[in-house]
């Protein structure tokens, strides 16, 4: 039966801290040693949080959004360390918030060995999680909406109604699932209460209003600062950047992959038990189903609906599913806890071999700590010509790469990135001007190819070429990357 439990024995193991710290430190190594980003996203929201100390315009970026770009904004000055160092705080905050969760599911009994070290497996279930494992300290947005969203359930558990309102309206600031989550948060309210202590029908009505204003109350000051800035009540809509049908085109089959490869295809395992486990004891206790079992089957619902439709911009991408990630580690503690008096000793070798195999795998694969990529070095070899020709930007380059932008310092939306967008411009630029062309965004998203650049008069510059050709390529096999069309390689341009 899961209970609310204090859960405080006499004598707490050494794992209940070590592991935490263990944890921890690791998502800060990998933001002292990463070298390299593992997806061109990541270096955007660097950009953006740059940008604000020069345009704080940029707080109303759709893509960037405020959660995400205002709280990296104050570690920027610091270079990516920085903001990489700030994403690993927000790790460690999400860790404790997946632990504070747990303990509402925990057993009244205190037998047993995985409820005896619940807080160190709880860790370690989420390590296990491969896509969470990568992004400890990257810059990005998934995280601080898993951070949002298990201290919104926390402040549930512990009947802080108001509190969980506000803290998930926060999430909307940082994801478009968040705006999803504050939309369907009445209706979970209305089914968490039904398993409690009935109150007065107008006190629950009134508190769940209340609760769902705060929600909205976040994204309703971000609308309002758009307006403020674009001077234009329209400006949500017309600076949405996807399309109701997605340019990626239907990804369905990537969604069944991504969700086998979100839960490192074992822990399915364990969490499936643990969510029979909230159905059975749903009686006594609605808690586990309605705030770990609904809230993440409906994120995964959401993902295969978008993808399978090919809705929104959506790629069906495994790192989607960090934001539920808590939810799913606290499923499989209470999983493995329900399985462990069935299965013997051999269960708790088991889970910490495979918890610690993606670990294994992504140091093996050079993915941790994380280096430049082949193209990311490649690009390094342009940067390195740039600054040699005394180029820094200005009207005479054009990039649409944004690792490059920001090893130059340019900022999202400066006339070397928008020209890119326009065919016209780019066949009408003068003499001299340098272009460069990549095989993540460049030739795949849609840009010139090689045999229109070379029409308008642009041609490939040949040290250049052989600087880059030389950098030694190795297999990657979780670069995100299309494949680019034969004959398409990272050069760059001089326009005669």
């Amino acid at each position: 039966m899961i209970t609310v439990s204090s859960d405080s024995p006499a004598r707490a193991p050494r794992s209940r801290w070590l592991v935490p710290a263990l944890a921890i430190g690791f998502a800060l190594a990998m933001a002292m040693l990463a070298r390299g980003y593992l997806e061109a996203d990541e270096i955007t929201h660097l950009l953006c949080a740059q940008a604000v100390w020069h345009d704080w315009g940029h707080l109303v970026n759709i893509w960037g959004r405020l959660g995400a770009t205002g709280l990296y904004a104050l570690a920027a000055p610091l270079g990516p360390v920085g903001p990489r160092m700030l994403a690993a705080g927000v790790t460690a905050l999400t860790g404790w918030g997946t632990n504070r969760l747990l303990r509402h599911f925990l057993p009244e009994s205190r037998g047993g060995h995985f409820r005896r070290h619940a807080t160190a497996y709880a860790w370690l279930l989420l390590l296990a999680q491969p896509c969470f494992l990568l992004h400890t300290s990257t810059v990005m947005t998934e995280m601080l909406l898993a951070c949002t969203w298990v201290w919104a359930l926390v402040a549930l558990c512990s009947r802080r109604v108001l509190l969980a309102g506000a803290l998930l309206g926060l999430g909307g600031l940082m994801r478009p699932e968040g705006w999803i989550a504050v939309a369907v948060w009445p209706v979970l309210l209305l089914l968490w209460r039904g398993g409690q202590t009935r109150r007065p029908a107008l006190r629950e009505m009134i508190q769940i209003s209340l609760s769902t204003g705060l929600a909205l109350l976040p994204m309703a000051g971000w609308y309002l600062l758009g307006v403020v800035v674009w001077h234009d009540w329209r400006w949500l809509a017309q600076a949405w950047p996807w399309s109701p049908v997605s340019q990626y085109g239907r990804s369905g089959v990537m969604f069944l992959g991504a969700a086998l490869i979100a839960l490192a295809v074992w822990m399915w395992v364990p969490v499936a038990a643990g969510a029979w486990a909230c159905w059975k004891n749903r009686a006594s206790s609605g808690d586990g189903l309605h705030v770990l079992v609904l809230p993440a089957a409906g994120f995964f619902a959401l993902h295969g609906t978008l993808g399978v439709l090919g809705l929104f911009g959506s790629m069906s991408l495994p790192r989607y599913f960090i934001a539920v990630a808590p939810l799913l580690a606290v499923l499989a503690v209470v999983g493995l806890m329900h399985m462990d008096s069935r299965r013997g000793g051999w269960l708790r070798g088991a889970v910490i071999t495979l918890a610690l195999a993606p670990l294994a795998v992504l140091v093996a694969l050079r993915y941790l700590p994380m280096p430049l990529t082949v193209e990311q070095a490649q690009l390094e070899v342009i940067v390195r010509a740039l600054r040699a020709r005394g180029i820094n930007g200005g009207d005479g380059l054009i990039v649409w790469q944004p690792y490059v932008a920001l090893r130059l310092g340019l900022n999202p939306g400066a006339p070397t990135q928008v020209r890119v967008f326009s065919r016209a411009a780019l066949a009408r630029a003068p003499a001299g001007t340098l272009l460069i062309g990549d095989t993540t965004l460049w030739f795949t998203e849609g840009r010139p190819g090689s045999a229109e650049l070379k029409k308008w008069g642009y041609r490939e510059d040949p040290d250049v070429a052989a600087a880059v050709d030389a950098v030694p390529v190795r297999f990657e096999a979780l670069t995100l990357k299309a494949p680019a069309a034969a004959g398409e390689h990272v050069r760059l341009w001089v326009k005669e």
